[in-house]
């Protein structure tokens, strides 16, 4: 569970939906600094950047929920054009080097590796000038999995990656991953959150802790 903020700061949100997989791409930026993330740069850079700049934000982060290839394609030319720090947790790492590790290979998709600049694990923040992002480890999709919270208990964002979807959760089928894993990080990680926290999904449309834990028929019940 994320060490809530009592009196977080404002925050503002952008969202790109990107590549051949349409993977969501976050821009989550504090309000008063103009300081952002970007969470899973999937492919366009010079995109991202120009929404940033549009909004008046400075990308300071990258955050990475895990590194599959889908979500890492924009990942080596956004480190180019802003200098940001690479984040990921150390289990998904070498993804970030190899394009077999990642998928591209398999999937026949192009691939520069960009090494991380700090491994992140659960617990840990990412300052935006007043505001901060928590990592809250989600495995299962892959050894590797985070989500990420910003705000208060009584209202917040996760982005949660390819852990939680609308009405579905992530694939457990391909390398390092696991089932068991992932229900757990479901219902013991992401469904201890507030039930009105919005959830952004590394796919699909936005939803909700608490609509997810009513009526997704891929979580089982405890």
């Amino acid at each position: 569970m994320p060490n809530y903020d009592p009196q977080p700061p404002v925050f503002r949100v952008a969202t790109l939906t990107l590549g051949p997989l349409d993977t969501n791409c976050y821009l989550l930026a504090d309000a008063e600094s103009g300081e952002a993330a970007a969470i899973d740069p999937a492919d366009d850079a010079p995109a991202i950047l120009r929404l940033a700049r549009r909004e008046g934000w400075s990308i300071r982060h990258i955050l990475l929920t895990h590194g599959h290839f889908d979500h890492i394609g924009g990942l080596a030319e956004l480190k180019r054009l802003t200098d940001a720090r690479v984040a990921i947790h150390p289990k998904d790492a070498a993804m970030l080097e190899s394009a077999h590790l990642c998928g591209a290979a398999l999937f026949g998709m192009p691939f520069s590796p960009c090494p991380a600049d700090r491994h992140i694990r659960g617990g840990e923040f990412a300052e935006l000038g007043r505001a901060r992002i928590q990592a809250l480890e989600t495995p299962g999709h892959t050894p590797g999995g985070l989500s990420y919270y910003i705000g208060s208990a009584a209202q917040g964002i996760v982005c949660s990656g390819d852990a939680l979807f609308y009405s579905s959760v992530g694939r457990t089928d391909l390398p390092g991953g696991d089932g068991a894993a992932l229900q757990r990080s479901i219902r013991e990680t992401l469904f201890a959150l507030p039930a009105a926290t919005r959830v952004l999904p590394g796919h699909g449309p936005e939803t909700s802790i608490g609509r997810e834990m009513r009526e997704n028929p891929y979580v089982r019940a405890r």
